[in-house]
């Protein structure tokens, strides 16, 4: 039977690839009927606990709607991607699939809640996928259905869908791994071989810890099916993984595989504050400035000449150099780290997804398995299979000890764990299918790994009231995010009594007025060298129109923090307002150095050459506004005062068209198209009944003035001056509280449609 002989013992080591073939992928029917009934039925199961799940999330949970800390850059740099950004002018941070993948979702006009379900579907397909592996592998009624249950029901990758990270996507490609190296294994030859390269090169793109593992998985391949087919998934994860390769290096002009952030990553766990979690290296969190501070910082230390691809080694060298201080500390660290990896449950450092299913996301507890003990009894599953059948146990088996590896290198987080669910899954079921580990073995297992979660908690390494606080700002950030101030007042008040200083200041922001204001500065006072809180105070300075005080805080904050884009552009923008255009447009040059693609540095940059005269830069800049942020009002509303100044009128008929089709309902944009397209002096552009078809789909009810005049425009500009004219009467009717110089138009356009002629505006 498959359920044995699949990690039955290799023996001598004379079994072929085909005697596994003959043996392992013939499981008997009766059983394969009953593994695939069962399997669907699981996957049935977990589908319906996703979408109860999920409609919860998106009806009642505000982090849903809100992407936070990497799920924000990576929502911004998908936006960015959808408007045609597939080239940035950095290497990647990050690993870049994901955000590609969420991009081409922005593009095909999706949002938030289109991402959550394509993550369920995500998810779903990793169950079934590493259901199918196990059916393969192991044959049986159990093991297929154990495996992909394993994935459904286990907490952190229920709660994944809702975020903007890789996790999903992770899952499904984990998944695809396990179950090519299954078909690899069952039937070893080229074509399986290149396929199982496809998938670990495709993984390696959504999790680069699989760059190393690709290299091993071929000489797995190598092991089963032969030195030609090795190299031949050795060569198609290459041909995979190049086109991150190729956009780093044309971003950078350095050779970087796929990220350029290892070395970052590895300091921010292994330096004097390090406690075993992500810890500060000097750096800020906020991605849109995170790279360009890490390349100043090797500058520095290095010499201005140093490049992208010097980064990860300084900061590496950095992280060395603390081991080297301090040995013993380092090795303490170190197995700290691995004991989060095999026990902790509620740290997260972006999703406190414990304190999350307890406050907001009740449904979270029908996915009851917690991550932490299906990755322990996973590797507990693998050694133990390990022992009868390195050959078939040991990729699953390596994709775990990698996960592990990467923590206790660098630090731990549960976003590094989620992955290896499915290889878990996969060993799990093999080992119960098999009768691998008895079932002393697996209760001694399971009290030891649940001893080891409740005993981190206990000396505070993983106790979730640590985290509280700051959870419940979080929830009031998300609330206030949303325009919920009394839900974001309730959670600040939360934070703040469970002991987080920062709950005071959005409290006195969301108070507002005098009172609020004077509550802030109050705070700002107390902490003169608090950059971000300077700036906050700066903000609520301008917001009240006390300018020269708002000047002063936002200089301070820059000072404070020189790589804050934020407090340059908020001084910029202080400044115009102040009538400083010229000393406006220098801040704010500074601010584009240290965010070159942020929407609201653009625009405001822009907006400094519209008041300092230059119209062609501030058309050049309001375009590039849009380029990064499609939806920005403010920087919409730039664009067309430039076209209409720079009498770009088929271009701005063509941008307003195309606004319509995301929001039919825009009505200035539409009255806007319509007047142009009824008033343009070029008669190729000129088409007045274009502009009735607009104005038919929507008009105001009641009509005011303004509306009026654009459809008397239109019918003249399609030759009916009838209705012109007595569209136009109308309008001079309802304009009686308008200025003089405003009704004398209307009376101009009215003796022209009495004329028969139509109004062309003038350019």
């Amino acid at each position: 039977m498959a359920d044995t002989e699949w990690m039955a013992s290799e023996g001598d080591g004379s079994n072929s690839g085909a005697s596994v073939q003959n043996s392992a992928s013939r499981p008997q029917p009766a059983q394969s009927h009953a593994g695939l009934q069962r399997l669907l039925l699981v996957l049935f199961t977990g589908g319906l606990v996703q979408i109860l799940i999920r409609i919860q999330d998106w009806a009642q949970n505000p982090l849903s709607h809100v992407p936070r800390v990497d799920a924000a850059h990576n929502w911004e740099w998908a936006s960015r991607i959808a408007g045609g950004e597939l080239i940035g002018d950095v290497p990647f941070f990050g690993a870049p699939l994901a955000p590609y993948v969420a991009g081409l979702l922005r593009a095909l006009g999706g949002g938030l809640l289109a991402w959550q379900v394509l993550g369920v579907v995500f998810l779903m397909g990793s169950a079934a996928l590493v259901g199918r592996a196990a059916m393969r592998a192991y044959g049986g009624a159990l093991a297929p259905a154990l495996a992909a249950g394993l994935v459904l029901f286990t907490t952190d990758c229920a709660h994944a869908p809702g975020r903007v990270l890789s996790g999903p996507l992770q899952l499904l490609l984990m998944a695809w791994v396990l179950e090519r190296v299954v078909a690899c294994l069952l039937q070893p030859d080229m074509r399986r071989a290149l396929w199982l390269g496809a998938a670990a090169g495709v993984t390696t793109l959504a999790w680069p810890v699989m760059l190393p593992l690709t290299m091993l998985l071929a000489l797995w391949v190598a092991w089963v099916a032969g030195a030609r087919a090795g190299l031949g998934a050795a060569l198609m994860a290459l041909v995979c993984i190049a086109p991150a390769t190729l956009h780093n290096f044309a971003a950078s002009g350095d050779l970087i595989p796929v990220t350029a952030h290892a070395g970052v990553t590895f300091y921010h766990g292994n330096n004097p504050r390090a406690d075993g979690t992500i810890t500060g290296s000097g750096l800020s969190m906020d991605k849109s400035v995170h790279q360009r501070e890490a390349l100043e910082q090797t500058r520095e230390a290095l010499g201005p000449e140093a490049g992208w691809s010097d980064v990860s080694g300084y900061f590496f060298s950095r992280g060395l150099e603390w081991w080297v201080a301090e040995p013993s500390r380092a090795l303490g660290l170190a197995l700290r780290k691995g004991s989060l990896f095999m026990g902790a449950r509620h740290y997260g450092d972006i999703d406190l997804v414990t304190l999350e299913r307890d406050e907001v996301l009740s449904t979270l507890w029908l996915a009851f398995l917690p991550s932490q003990l299906v990755v322990a009894l996973g590797i507990l599953a693998g050694l133990m299979g390990l022992r009868r059948n390195p050959r078939k146990v040991l990729p699953a088996l390596l994709l775990i000890l990698a996960a592990m590896g990467i923590v206790v290198v660098f630090w731990y987080t549960p976003r590094y764990r989620l992955p290896v669910v499915p290889a878990a899954s996969f060993l799990i079921a093999g080992a119960v299918a098999n009768g691998v580990m008895n079932r002393r073995t697996w209760i001694a297992g399971i009290v030891t790994l649940m001893g080891l979660s409740f005993g981190l908690e206990s000396i505070g390494w993983d106790d979730e009231n640590r985290w509280r606080a700051g959870f419940h700002l979080a929830l009031a950030q998300a609330h206030m995010d949303m325009g919920s101030p009394a839900a974001a007042r309730v959670q600040a008040r939360l934070s703040e009594q469970a002991g987080e200083p920062r709950a005071a200041i959005l409290l006195a922001e969301l108070m507002g007025g005098p009172e609020g204001l004077a509550e802030l500065l109050a705070l700002a006072n107390q902490s003169l060298e608090d950059g971000d809180l300077q700036r906050r105070a700066a903000i609520g300075l301008a917001g009240a129109e006390r300018l020269p005080e708002a000047l002063i805080r936002f200089e301070a904050a820059a000072r404070l923090d020189p790589l804050d884009w934020r407090a340059h552009q908020g001084w910029g923008a202080a400044l115009l307002q102040s009538g400083e255009g010229e000393k406006a447009a220098q801040i704010l040059d500074g601010a584009l150095a240290l965010a070159p693609m942020e929407p609201d540095v653009l625009y405001t940059r822009g907006l400094a050459a519209e008041l300092t005269g230059d119209d062609q830069r501030a058309l050049e800049w309001a375009r590039e506004t849009l380029v990064h942020g499609p939806r920005h009002q403010q920087g919409r509303d730039l664009l067309v005062r430039q076209l209409l100044k720079s009498g770009l009128r088929r271009e701005l008929v063509e941008l307003l068209e195309a606004w319509l089709e995301e929001t039919p309902d825009l009505w200035p944009a539409r009255s806007l198209c319509a007047w142009v397209l009824a008033t343009a002096a070029d008669e190729t552009l000129r088409d007045g009944k274009r502009a009735l078809a607009l104005l038919d789909q929507q008009f105001p009810d009641p009509p005011n003035p303004d509306a009026l005049d654009t459809l008397a425009a239109a019918f003249a500009a399609a030759g009916d001056f009838e209705a012109a004219q007595g569209m136009i009467s109308k309008a001079i009717k309802l304009s009686g509280d308008w200025p003089d110089e405003m009704r004398a138009g209307l009376l101009e356009r009215q003796a022209s449609y009495t004329r028969r002629e139509v109004w062309i505006e003038a350019p």
